[in-house]
């Protein structure tokens, strides 16, 4: 009877084979261990999982590598039923069902050994490559100063990090240890994050497919009280993290002799109505997991949206996010501070609400339509707010999962003490310098004073000489013209600062610079070497770059002395060359003085760094900044007792370089 009773269900649910269904995946391969190509057939972890569910539920199985834009359309489609191994992200759950997760992994950081990288909070300025389309990729994007490397495959990704193009790559724990094994590479990277993010791996159906979602979460329960899950995983990950216990499995094994026991009982006692409550129970049980599922699903996107809430808050700097329309979709508290508002603007339009100028406005929308990037922006707000005056920017576009520009990015730093601090300091050094200036001119202009005082002594005596009349009209002017030269240098360089920009004739800068020093040289038997090639020309401000060259002719006269005090240095020499390369204005200011240690010279352009007993160790850190604001570039060469070569590089004026940075 009990035979007869079992064989019953089995023959009234048998099917034809003609009728078994065949359902299509879709697979992103390039994630070994958990699914890859190898000869044109799928393999993996996640592979073996769906193999074994299919078996259990009664379909069967045909599969395809995609890519990853591929694969979201053909679900979108429904050219294939099933995606395997995904993620759940937000983006993905509008156009798609998950199951339950049948496996858990970390997302973890890989970097070269050695590396200055040695956890997520040294990730500044950095190229990170990682996978489109997945929970480390919606984290890493919100993340500020990082430049993302995407792939549309894990292994593509780790192949950026070993061929330089990143500088780390994040992704799924097992697949970097994997490839790291494949490849041979473990003696030369390093996991230096291992539990950086929980990922859970699910299959995705078609929006609303609650039949095969359904039959995909029974396999998944199934097969996780099974011993064949193990078996899997240890095949491919060579330990299970949490096995199932011999005591367990006996448990397991009783509990289903009971199910079976109890399934007769109930067969025997309810057997003229069983289908009739077989199929009740099925859709209690299919509404029970699709509500299950939508909580879970919920219970994800609330936490999601908490992690980026917070990221968005922790940061130092104001950030707004705006659509392509330019309305503000996010704000956080710096910003409201900044621009003294409050979050109810969130919604509006920007341009409507914030007063911050034309220029940076059409900055904005500049982006929206060629998706340049604006970095390191300084703007003068001081007209538009009195909260801030001075603030630093970026602006960056905000792309959607099809790359199609969604939105801008703008980052927001108030400078203005920063600024002020800045115009302070320039403001003291060039004290400090102007002092040295006048202590080395009062020799300069004594001696054509002195001059003068000789031929007007002399006129009472020699009038009538006509010699004497034609060399007094010549001397006494010229020497007056000189005086006037230098106290035109003086006042010039001694009047109120600002930045003021035009057209610079370098070779005139130069020779006027060198002669406020001229005299002061030659009386202390020093050579001064003129090298200039004339008419080379650059775009910037007359009175900082001056400062520039000052600061380092005077540091080169204190190295000549300090040499000369230690080693009686025969021929002291101070060279100045000009010359051009290649749409480049070079200037070389040369030097045989005691030199620095490698010590020193790594930390001479530190603010507050100084090896003089009365310096203040500014002149040398401003004077990069000044370069920097006139867009050039300063080096140094030193070597101990053998000298130091400033090189000064600046943008020939009128070139293609400077017609660009100017456009920009």
């Amino acid at each position: 009877m009990i035979l007869f009773v079992l064989l019953i269900p089995e023959w009234s649910n048998s099917q034809d084979k003609n009728d078994i269904p065949i359902y299509k995946v879709g697979y992103i391969p390039g994630s070994p261990p958990y699914q890859y190509a190898e000869k044109g057939l799928a393999k993996g972890f996640n592979v073996d999982i769906m193999n074994e569910i299919a078996e259990k539920q009664g379909f069967e199985l045909a599969y395809y590598p995609m890519t990853q834009k591929n694969i979201m359309e053909s679900i979108k489609t429904g050219e294939i039923d099933i995606i395997l191994g995904i993620p759940y992200t937000k983006n993905n759950n509008e156009i798609m069902d998950f199951t339950d997760s049948y496996v858990n992994t970390e997302i973890s950081i890989l970097a070269p050994k050695g590396s200055e990288i040695n956890q997520f909070e040294d990730i500044d300025s950095v190229r990170v490559a990682l996978q489109a389309n997945t929970l480390e990729y919606e984290f890493m994007k919100n993340i500020r100063n990082v430049d993302l490397h995407v792939s549309q495959k894990q292994d593509v990704g780790l192949k950026l990090l070993i061929k330089k193009r990143a500088d780390i790559f994040v992704g799924n724990y097992m697949t970097m240890k994997y490839l790291m094994k494949e490849k041979s590479i473990e003696a030369e990277y390093e996991i230096i994050e291992d539990r950086l993010l929980s990922s859970d791996y699910s299959f995705a159906v078609q929006k609303e497919n609650y039949t095969l979602l359904n039959q995909l979460n029974k396999g998944i329960n199934k097969l996780k009280l099974s011993s064949e899950y193990s078996t899997i995983y240890n095949k491919w990950f060579e330990a299970l993290d949490t096995p199932i216990s011999k005591k367990l499995k006996k448990l397991l094994d009783f509990v289903v002799v009971l199910l079976i026991i109890s399934i007769i009982v109930f067969l025997f006692s309810l057997r003229w109505n069983r289908q009739l409550k077989k199929e009740v129970n099925r859709k209690t049980k299919d509404l029970q997991d699709i509500n299950e599922s939508l909580e879970i699903q919920i219970k994800k996107t609330k936490e999601s949206n908490q992690m980026k809430e917070q990221v968005l808050e922790s940061s130092l700097r104001g950030v707004i996010t705006l659509d392509i329309s330019g309305r503000i979709l996010t704000m956080n508290t710096v910003a409201c501070d900044l621009f003294g508002v409050n979050k109810s603007i969130i919604g509006k339009k920007l341009k409507n609400e914030i007063l911050i100028g034309n220029e940076l406005h059409e900055k904005i929308y500049g982006v929206l339509e060629t998706k340049e990037r604006y970095l390191d922006q300084e703007l003068n707000i001081s007209q538009y707010t009195k909260n801030v005056e001075y603030i630093k920017y970026d602006i960056q576009p905000i792309y959607n999962i099809d790359q199609d520009i969604a939105g801008v990015l703008l980052f927001i730093l108030d400078v203005t003490q920063d600024k002020k601090l800045q115009d302070y300091l320039y403001e003291e050094e060039k004290s400090q310098v102007l002092i040295q200036l006048v202590a080395g001119l009062v020799h300069e202009i004594r001696n054509p004073l002195t001059s003068i005082k000789t031929f007007v002594e002399m006129i009472p005596s020699k009038i009538d000489n006509l010699v004497f009349r034609n060399e007094i009209a010549t001397h006494v002017p010229r020497e007056i013209d000189r005086l006037n030269k230098l106290l035109e240098s003086l006042i010039n360089y001694a009047k109120p600062g600002g930045q003021h920009s035009k057209v610079i004739y370098l070779s005139e800068l130069l020779k006027s610079t060198a002669l406020l020093f001229a005299s002061n040289i030659e009386n202390k038997g020093y050579n001064l070497e003129l090298n200039i090639e004339s008419e080379l020309k650059i775009k910037g401000d007359e009175d900082q770059i001056k400062q520039v060259f000052i600061n380092i002719i005077l540091n080169a006269m204190e190295s000549i002395d300090n040499r000369k005090k230690k080693y009686n240095n025969d021929r002291p020499t101070i060279t100045i060359n000009l010359f051009n390369r290649k749409n480049k204005n070079i200037v070389e200011i040369r030097d045989n003085g005691i030199g620095m240690s490698k010590e020193t010279l790594n930390h001479i352009f530190d603010p507050f760094y100084t090896t003089k007993a009365e310096g203040t160790g500014l002149g040398l850190g401003i004077s990069r900044q000044f370069i920097k604001e006139n867009k050039g570039e300063i080096f140094l060469d030193s070597e101990l007792e053998k000298g130091s070569t400033f090189t000064l590089i600046f943008i020939k004026w009128g070139s293609h370089d400077e017609e660009d940075i100017n456009n920009r």
